[in-house]
């Protein structure tokens, strides 16, 4: 018999201020490829992101931080959405629950010291009843010293 690890999560997130949606969507995409692997013997943990719909800000420039026209020789504004949501699911054979949150909190405190986590819920359980929720809303703080209060001792060797 094995046993498994599962988590189930949703974050609110907004990467460095971009100046476009593809500026915005390569940041996250890039810092989320180079996060410590959250992993059991069979699969990796599932991460999926997405934009918000709609739009919080325009910019007249583009990645390079020059003004752009529709080649028509008008210049215009791009509507851009800097908030994204993204989805954690996984379930995990043969991790030992107290050894998964750790290597789970690695993954979100190197997440945290490289994008902006606005909000989170996320549920890590085990098939024995064990569970650890990480659950706030952290505002426009960078700082990762948030993420002291979900660390006990025994965490807090990496």
């Amino acid at each position: 018999m094995s046993d498994w690890t599962h988590i189930l999560g949703i974050l609110k997130v907004k990467p460095v201020p971009c100046r476009t949606q593809a500026e915005g969507t390569f940041v996250l995409d890039s810092v989320l490829h180079h996060l410590p692997i959250v992993a059991g013997s069979e699969e990796k943990m599932k991460v999926l992101f997405a934009p918000i719909e709609g739009h919080n800000y325009s910019s007249s420039c583009d990645e390079l931080g020059q003004r752009t026209s529709n080649y028509n020789g008008d210049y215009h504004n791009f509507e851009v959405q800097s908030n994204y949501i993204i989805s954690l699911n996984g379930n995990f054979r043969d991790t030992i629950f107290s050894s998964q949150i750790k290597v789970f909190t690695k993954w979100l405190y190197c997440l945290s010291s490289r994008i902006y986590i606005h909000d989170m819920q996320i549920r890590l359980y085990s098939d024995y009843g064990e569970q650890y929720q990480w659950i706030g809303d952290l505002g426009n703080n960078m700082n990762t010293d948030w993420i002291n209060k979900y660390l006990s001792d025994m965490y807090s060797d990496f």
